[in-house]
């Protein structure tokens, strides 16, 4: 079991960009083909950021979505997504997906310790 799950992570990792440092936290199957990657990524030296890819397993082929959370009177500083949910497990959902992860913001009064969101 092992051995098939880091196969599994290996080809997960082979189609994330190396030269930005990013990392899978989890996946969710999002179609009969594609799969949603819930990540985070570094670029540079600036601070890690979630992000999620969509894509097909089989080809490599799929996007990647860099995203930064916007909260009103927050400044987010850094983030990491790591639960995704689609509609292939929730049908509720429709075309929209959800993902669960933290941050951390200039403006909060212990701002080291992360805030989790979804």
């Amino acid at each position: 079991m092992v051995i098939a799950r880091t196969s599994v992570a290996q080809t997960y990792a082979t189609i994330l960009d190396s030269s930005e440092n990013q990392s899978i936290e989890g996946v969710r199957r999002l179609s009969a083909d594609e799969v949603l990657l819930a990540c985070s990524y570094t670029e540079n030296d600036d601070p890690t950021q979630g992000m999620w890819w969509t894509g097909s397993l089989a080809t490599g082929v799929g996007t990647a979505y860099k995203i930064v959370p916007q909260l009103a009177g927050q400044t987010v500083t850094s983030s990491v997504f790591y639960g995704p949910n689609t509609a292939f497990v929730n049908p509720a959902l429709g075309t929209n997906i959800q993902i669960v992860g933290s941050y951390k913001y200039a403006e909060s009064p212990t701002p080291d310790l992360n805030v989790g969101l979804l």
